[in-house]
């Protein structure tokens, strides 16, 4: 049996997902932005009606701030996790707005 099938599907797991970044340097952030893109998830520059989860990489940044409440805050493992098990992980365990 071929895992290639499994890999294949990796492009489109988060592709519900509308992504906004907090506290990395830049959307060239190897793990962060290329790992949401690779999955199917599209990107925003900053938090709109839109968007659905802030990865940010640590709590309290203002953009932080502005999204508690109005979308899912988590860290970037969510992001490397859903990419290794080649599925949408629920983000419970990777949440920074519940800290």
């Amino acid at each position: 049996h071929s895992n290639s099938t499994s890999n294949a599907n990796t492009d489109t797991i988060l592709e519900d997902v509308v992504f906004v970044l907090s506290g990395f340097q830049n959307l060239s952030d190897p793990i962060s932005g290329r790992q949401g893109f690779s999955l199917g998830a599209q990107y925003r520059p900053d938090w709109t009606s839109d968007a659905t989860h802030l990865i940010c990489a640590l709590a309290n940044t203002p953009k932080f701030n502005k999204v508690k409440g109005k979308g899912i805050i988590v860290t970037k493992e969510w992001l490397l996790d859903c990419k290794k098990a080649g599925k949408r992980l629920s983000e419970r365990k990777y949440r920074l707005d519940k800290i």
